[in-house]
């Protein structure tokens, strides 16, 4: 048994090496090799790996932004009242997009699009305490859209 897998061992050594070096020695550029697979992604995988994408980044900013609904941000009025605010991304209202771009550069070869509402919330009240306690309003509310690279059979930033 331990033959067989050295004899395979050996075998497919020198035949991974020639397919790596078969690209160049035809002439094909690296580029062009990912352009390929990239382009062999069927538009539902495509799709379901940006919602992927969008969905992991939206609860990353969430657990990142300040002032956020655990770290609000707490300021006193010139009256004496106290304004609680702090800011968060609706996951519910996240969509994406996607398309080719006309003239694939530095290897991306799909453009994805990411939209969706930052929220502001709000509550001014008498003390500190009863302005971190809310209730909370919406004060502003801002529709966003990032633009995502697809580079390497995956999307980033």
């Amino acid at each position: 048994m331990q033959c067989i897998n050295l004899f395979s061992r050996m075998l497919l050594v020198p035949v991974f090496c020639l397919l790596l070096t078969l690209p160049t020695l035809a002439g094909a550029s690296d580029q062009g090799i990912l352009l390929a697979a990239a382009a062999s992604a069927s538009p539902e995988t495509l799709q379901r790996d940006l919602d992927d994408f969008a969905q992991r980044t939206i609860a990353s900013i969430n657990r990142c932004i300040l002032p956020s609904e655990g770290k609000k941000e707490v300021t006193r009025n010139g009256d004496g009242s106290y304004t609680a605010r702090y800011i968060a991304i609706n996951p519910k209202s996240v969509s994406t997009s996607y398309k080719k771009p006309d003239k694939v550069v530095g290897g991306v070869t799909y453009i994805g699009y990411m939209r969706y509402d930052e929220i502001e919330y709000s509550c001014t009240a008498k003390s500190k305490a009863e302005a971190e306690r809310g209730p909370f309003t919406v004060k502003r509310s801002e529709n966003l859209t990032e633009l995502i690279k697809y580079v390497n059979g995956k999307w980033s930033y």
